[in-house]
C-alpha cells in the first residue's frame, strides 16, 4: 500500500479551540482510509486509529479476509485515522504549520476525529477500536461522546499515562527541543 493512499479531511477553520485555549490552525487536516461501505443508516462503521509512531499503512496487514478486521465479511465500514502528529496527518512538520504551544491533548484529538465522523454521516459508530495510545484515544473519545460508539475495544491502554512512560515521552520531547 502507498504511504500516499488516503483522503484528507480538513477541519473546519473557527471550529475547535483546544483545551489550552488556543485555536486550531486552519491548515489543520487528518488524514484517514476507508475500507468497505457504509450502510444505509451508516450504523455500521468501526473507528480503529493510530497508536503511536504508527501510520494507516502498517495497519493494512491486519485488514481483509480472516484478519482482525473484515470489512467484506462482517459488512462493516472500517475508518482508519492517522493521528495528528504523525507526519500523513497535520504535524508541526506540515508546511506553513502553527502548531500550537500547549500541544494537542487526547481531548483535542477525539474532537478532530469526531469532526470527521459527522462528516462522514455517521452518528453513532459500531466499534471504536485502540492500541496503545490509540487505546487511549478511544477511552477519550469515549469519554468525551458517551454516545459516539456503541461498543469499545481497549487493548494495552490506560486512561491515565504511566510516570514511566511520560519520563520516557519527555526525553523525546526535551531532544526534539534542544536541535
Amino acid at each position: 500500500m502507498a504511504e500516499d493512499d488516503f483522503q484528507r479531511f480538513v477541519i473546519p477553520a473557527g471550529s475547535l479551540s483546544l483545551l489550552s485555549g488556543e485555536e486550531l490552525d486552519p491548515t489543520a487536516f487528518l488524514a484517514f482510509k476507508t475500507y468497505g461501505s457504509l450502510d444505509a443508516n451508516r450504523s455500521n462503521a468501526i473507528l480503529w486509529v493510530t497508536c503511536y509512531n504508527q501510520r494507516h499503512t502498517e495497519m493494512a496487514s491486519m485488514i481483509g479476509t480472516g484478519r482482525r478486521f473484515d470489512p467484506d465479511t462482517t459488512g462493516h465500514c472500517l475508518i482508519t485515522v492517522n493521528m495528528p502528529g504523525n507526519g500523513l496527518s497535520w504535524s508541526p512538520t506540515s508546511p506553513g504549520a502553527r502548531w500550537p504551544k500547549g500541544g494537542l491533548t487526547y481531548h483535542d484529538c477525539a474532537a478532530m476525529v469526531q469532526m470527521l465522523v459527522h462528516s462522514l454521516g455517521v452518528e453513532q459508530l459500531a466499534l471504536i477500536y485502540g492500541f496503545s495510545m490509540g487505546a487511549m484515544f478511544a477511552l477519550e473519545y469515549c469519554v468525551q461522546f458517551p454516545r459516539g460508539a456503541a461498543a469499545a475495544v481497549v487493548v494495552c491502554g490506560s486512561a491515565r499515562t504511566n510516570p514511566t512512560n511520560e519520563y520516557f515521552l519527555r526525553t523525546l520531547h526535551d531532544t526534539l527541543r534542544a536541535d
